[in-house]
């Protein structure tokens, strides 16, 4: 029993440093960061980043299945 509580406890953590690293480094880490290249991309993607919206909805999927697994539907 030990063993699979381990295993959850990792999934959860897992999710957890994923989430992390989308909200402080983002999907673009070694990407140009002057004031030109940053006004560009958020004018070409002001309607939203599918990619971006996809891995944040993985990383709380990963998370939600690890809080069910551990605490059940209460």
């Amino acid at each position: 029993m030990e063993a699979r509580s381990g295993a959850r406890d990792r999934v959860a953590e897992a999710g957890f440093v994923l989430l992390l690293l989308l909200l402080f480094i983002g999907l673009t880490p070694f990407d140009d960061r002057n004031a030109a290249v940053v006004a560009a991309r958020n004018a070409t993607t002001a309607s939203g980043d599918v990619v971006r919206q996809l891995a944040f909805i993985g990383v709380f999927a990963v998370a939600a299945f690890a809080a069910w697994r551990r605490h059940g539907m209460a």
